[in-house]
């Protein structure tokens, strides 16, 4: 559980040295379908009873179908938690950090806890208010939004209780990351609606309608106290939702638990569910929600159960077939020690590493590698490692060859030798204070201090500082905060707005002026800046300068109007619009127009219009 009836500080307490006890490895593996590949080794214990797995079938139609979308995946989109289900945060798309510098910053109505994501040159941001925003990736403008639910009010019952409230406050709606689905154009988001529960809701990227609404729910399931803060993952055609319990619990009855359930993609109602336990709490709250192995098996992490006389699930990595049997299963070897101490494993997730590795760390503070095909049971690490003091949060990252771990002194970095004797060896540690989960990105670890909202790049090599952005005002960024990448740019949401970096100082500039034949300088002619893929991104009457990014490809339309009619532009170029590429230096464009004799050197303002580079104009 995460902080019951505590005070923030209390929660950041000393790491404990765990003792490694090897025990034999064991297998299980059922599944509703079929059996993954690469089975488990057999041995002579048998997983626990106490979890449970359930699943609904149903063929009632829902209020709308799924659409079928054209949407397709480019270099740059990020479109889940850490870029992709292996949760190693890592992208090789963004520039080398030179100068980074604030791009833009746009506000939201409610702080933002998940992490944006983005696609075909959008952001899309969620907030506590239960509001969907597309931004427009390289301006921050909004070019939609959604309102998808009615947020729960978390200062009162039953949220609040003996002086005492959740961490998310004032109000509770979207918490956990949405994913999307690059094929149909779906973005799926779960929203908390007050007194009516949680709904999974598919949502179409371009526009911001809702395609279909389903409540998310399972026999046994309790919404009231149950958390929704971890990440959604998209896999073998179904949504998969993590549950835990708030910060502050108020002991309601039937709950909480650690809840996993999973939906179909497509709205058919058809759904899975796994309770970790059946005695109390091994809550799945982990920002990163579930990471998908090589087989297709899901990998969740479980948090303490005050419940200790007998193994339960809790403080654990469980794998689960698609159908979300249990597979197997890592524990380790003080779990009894580590429930009634609060002290989570769940504090991150799961993160794949090349290998069939998988590396896990906690509220202890201590990592472990382990097997992906076999998670080894009770003590059945292949490798330990004490890593730092007041545990590990939200979600770790990795890139060659080296896991970047966010911890409550600072951000770690351990180098991970696989082989036939698997090592964890520590490389370096920036004590910076209280750190958020990092990204590997443009040459640099990034990582946000939850304290003083500092946005850090750190030398993935040396932990050296590379930079320090300091753009949000002290105390005000939420919980787990972890940066995305939007094509060029670095994004994260502050508190209620989502700022945007740029990895260097890229900025350049075009100038659009306009004259008549005779060359006089003719004001106020429409122009329409876009960028490549056609979304606008800003209008203007000449002449007017627009800012742009040194690299980046843009389209500039003028139009006609009145008596003037446009020729070409002064280079010779007679294409409208046409195509440029922004360069360090800048660039002016002067359109040339044949006017009548009525024309003058000013004009009348014109109606502004919206679309895409092919509205009303020919194909470019």
């Amino acid at each position: 559980m995460q902080r019951k009836g505590a005070s923030r500080a209390s929660v950041y307490i000393a790491a404990v040295v765990v003792a490694v006890i090897l025990v034999v490895a064991f297998a299980y593996a059922a599944s509703s379908l079929s059996t993954p590949t690469g089975g488990k080794t057999t041995g002579t214990s048998t997983l626990p009873t106490s979890s449970t797995s359930t699943s609904t079938t149903s063929t009632t139609s829902t209020t709308s179908t799924q659409q079928t979308g054209t949407g397709i995946s480019t270099e740059g989109d990020w479109v889940t938690y850490h870029g992709n289900v292996s949760r190693d945060g890592d992208d090789t798309y963004l520039p080398d950090i030179t100068t980074p510098s604030v791009a833009w910053q746009t506000n939201v109505d409610g702080p933002v806890y998940a992490e944006p994501i983005s696609f075909n040159g959008s952001v899309f941001v969620a907030t506590e208010d239960d509001t969907l925003y597309s931004l427009s990736a390289t301006t921050g403008t909004i070019q939609w939004s959604a309102q998808l639910g009615n947020p729960a009010d978390s200062l009162a019952a039953p949220y609040a209780c003996n002086g005492g409230y959740p961490s998310i406050y004032p109000r509770i709606g979207i918490t956990g990351t949405p994913v999307i689905d690059p094929s149909t154009s779906t973005i799926y988001v779960v929203a908390l609606n007050y007194s009516q529960g949680f709904n999974l809701l598919a949502v179409n990227t371009n526009t911001g309608q809702v395609r279909w609404s389903l409540p998310v729910t399972a026999s046994g399931f309790q919404w009231t106290p149950e958390e929704q803060r971890g990440a959604l993952t998209l896999a073998d055609g179904f949504v998969y939702i993590p549950f835990g319990s708030y910060s502050w619990s108020c002991g309601e009855d039937g709950g909480p638990f650690g809840w996993f359930i999973g939906l179909s993609s497509t709205g058919n109602s058809t759904s899975y569910s796994f309770r970790a336990t059946t005695t109390s709490e091994a809550d799945i709250w982990t920002p990163e929600g579930a990471s998908v192995g090589s087989s297709g098996d899901l990998f969740i992490v479980t948090g303490n159960s005050y419940y200790n006389a007998t193994y339960n699930n809790a403080d654990s990595v469980i794998e689960l077939t698609p159908r979300l049997t249990e597979v197997s299963y890592f524990a380790p070897s003080n779990w009894a020690y580590l429930g009634p101490q609060d002290l989570d494993e769940d504090t991150t997730g799961a993160t794949l590493l090349p290998g069939n590795l998988v590396f896990s760390i906690g509220k202890a503070g201590i990592a472990y590698l382990l097997n992906e095909t076999d998670l080894g049971g009770i003590g059945g690490q292949l490798a330990s490692l004490p890593v730092c003091t007041g545990g590990a949060w939200g979600s770790t990252s990795y890139a060659n060859g080296v896991v970047y771990i966010p911890c409550a002194n600072g951000l770690f970095a351990v180098q991970v030798k696989g082989g036939a004797s698997p090592s964890l060896v520590p490389l370096w540690n920036a004590t910076l204070g209280f750190m958020g989960p990092p990204i590997v990105a443009g040459n640099a670890v990034w990582t946000l201090n939850e304290i003083t909202s500092s946005l850090y790049a750190l030398n993935p090599t040396t932990g050296a500082i590379m930079a320090n952005i300091s753009e949000v005002p002290e105390y005000t960024m939420p919980h787990f905060e972890t940066p995305s990448v939007a094509g060029n740019l670095l994004v994260f949401g502050d508190n209620t707005s989502v700022l945007a970096i740029s990895p260097n100082d890229a900025g350049s500039s075009l100038t659009v002026n306009s004259v008549n034949q005779q060359g006089s300088a003719i004001i106020g002619e429409y122009t329409v800046l876009y960028s490549s893929n056609g979304s606008v991104i800003n209008t203007g009457f000449t002449p007017t300068t627009y800012a742009t990014t040194i690299g980046d490809t843009y389209q500039i339309r003028v139009d006609s109007y009145g008596s003037c009619t446009f020729s070409n532009w002064s280079d010779g170029v007679t294409s409208n619009p046409r195509t440029f590429t922004a360069s360090s230096s800048g660039l002016s464009l002067t359109a040339v127009f044949t006017c009548g004799t009525s024309s003058s050197s000013t004009d009348a303002p014109r109606p502004t219009v919206s679309g895409n580079a092919t509205a009303g104009v020919a194909n470019v």
